[in-house]
């Protein structure tokens, strides 16, 4: 069975739009028809993501046909003009369905990091080669250079209980043990803020962002909100400029009272 996996924005090479537009919609899909072989169209770097899953899954570079078209899951809004509506909709349970399965696999450890902190990365060199759709990735995009004195603040205020990771370096199963574990997750405006599917209920996302009005910027907090989740969004003046420590001592003062 040759399934055309379509993410309804973005690439399928970057962790987002390969998270909720291919492996989730995969995922249901073999959930409904067990045992039934599929062969899809490579998600270059993001294929890592599929190790250990057990799917009957072959991947190609390209998809010759398709037997089915399967509409992704990764756009957080719908309709035009007075029919427009902010939210995932009609994806949320099947968005939820697949983060449970992968719960299961995944069969996370209870540790004592109930601070998440997410840093960028230099891109990858794929991300600059002609294979790839999009040809920036990680801090190119978006960084904040005094993160590590943000860090340290975050440590000093909560002690023993902050975790600092960079999610490229880590699996999907890694991935979701760290977001599972989380209370509160800070993070710059992301991909790997998606990985929120995986926490437990009612939990605090705190997003570092220079622009929170776009509607493309709004998936973080319309996400965290159809998941019953906090948002709590903490300004940076451009996409590369240092973020307030203060900012963020509030942000995570209030996310310890929400969720307590």
């Amino acid at each position: 069975m040759k399934l055309l996996l379509k993410n309804k924005s973005g690439s399928r090479q970057h962790y987002y739009h390969f998270l909720l537009g291919n492996l989730f919609p995969l995922i249901n899909w073999c959930n409904d028809h067990p045992s039934t072989p599929v062969t899809i169209k490579s998600c270059a770097v993001c294929n890592k993501h599929f190790d250990n899953l057990g799917l009957p899954v072959t991947v190609v570079d390209k998809l010759q046909g398709w037997d089915q078209c399967i509409d992704g899951y990764d756009m957080h809004y719908e309709g035009k003009g007075q029919n427009f509506s902010m939210g995932f909709g009609s994806q949320l349970p099947h968005i939820i369905s697949a983060s449970k399965w992968l719960l299961k696999k995944a069969q996370c450890k209870q540790t004592n990091n109930k601070i998440l902190m997410i840093n960028r990365t230099e891109p990858l060199a794929f991300y600059k080669s002609d294979e790839s759709e999009n040809k920036t990735s990680g801090i190119e995009r978006r960084s904040i250079p005094n993160f590590i004195e943000l860090y340290d603040k975050v440590c000093e205020m909560c002690p023993n209980v902050v975790k600092l990771i960079y999610p490229e370096e880590h699996t999907l199963f890694e991935q979701i043990e760290f977001f599972n574990n989380a209370d509160i997750v800070i993070a710059q405006h992301g991909a790997a803020l998606v990985n929120m599917v995986f926490c437990k209920p009612d939990r605090a996302i705190i997003e570092i962002s220079s622009s929170f009005n776009t509607a493309q910027r709004m998936n973080v907090r319309v996400l965290a909100e159809n998941l019953g989740h906090h948002h709590i969004p903490v300004d940076q003046d451009e996409e590369h400029s240092p973020v307030d420590v203060n900012k963020i001592v509030s942000a995570v003062e209030d996310a310890r009272v929400s969720i307590a």
